[in-house]
């Protein structure tokens, strides 16, 4: 999307291969897409930490009236009109596992749920761009509200002066982290995935780590610009 349209939902489309390729042609088994929709939120990067963990950098879109936190209190005001980085579980489901929850939104124990179906050819077609869709392509949409569901998958909140861009996953099983681009280009922060309070891996509330020169309020800049 343009940045005058900023989009505010997440399409995710997955393609599976046999286990073993025989040639370069070797056609797919099966492909799914998947849509997160995340109302008064901009979706500005989104990686794979790993092959059960979806990490979304969002970021709130001004409301006219100004009136996104009314209703919240406190922290959860504060939250609600900053940006942040959600962490959601995914994983892959039957057909029959995901026909009772398709209207259903996603709670702590489950996961992003995925349809497979057989293509009818070698690549899936392209996302529709009307409402009717292909017989052979099922899209799952998944509301997440800011104020009740979304909420409970949040990783970090940055502050009001912080403006996060875009993000990168790095590291190993136990010990990954995410170096979060700020928009000025300029500054990052660095989070760790894995913190866990009471372990003394040190890094600060909510597992942030900085490293070099630092800023006001832990941003890093970096060298040479």
């Amino acid at each position: 999307s343009s940045p005058s349209s900023p989009s505010s939902s997440l399409h995710i489309h997955r393609l599976t291969h046999a286990t073993h390729l025989t040639t370069p042609s070797h056609p797919l088994s099966s492909y799914a897409a998947t849509t997160l929709s995340i109302p008064g939120y901009e979706v500005l990067d989104a990686k794979f930490a790993d092959d059960t963990e979806l990490l979304i950098l969002l970021r709130p879109i001004p409301s006219h009236g100004n009136n996104s936190g009314k209703g919240v209190k406190g922290k959860e005001k504060e939250e609600a009109g900053a940006s942040c980085l959600i962490s959601l579980p995914y994983t892959s489901t039957s057909s029959s596992a995901l026909s009772s929850s398709i209207s259903t939104p996603p709670t702590t124990t489950s996961s992003i749920p995925f349809s497979p179906t057989t293509p009818l050819s070698l690549l899936p077609p392209s996302p529709p761009t009307t409402t009717s869709s292909p017989q052979h392509l099922q899209r799952t949409t998944i509301p997440l509200s800011p104020q009740t569901t979304l909420n409970r998958y949040i990783k970090h909140v940055f502050e009001p002066r912080f403006s996060p861009l875009k993000i990168v996953v790095n590291g190993r099983k136990g010990r990954r982290v995410v170096v979060v681009l700020a928009g000025d280009g300029r500054h990052y922060r660095v989070l760790d995935l894995d913190f866990k309070a009471g372990e003394g891996r040190g890094g600060g509330e909510g597992g942030e780590e900085e490293e070099g020169d630092e800023g006001n309020e832990g941003d890093v800049r970096m060298g040479g610009v």
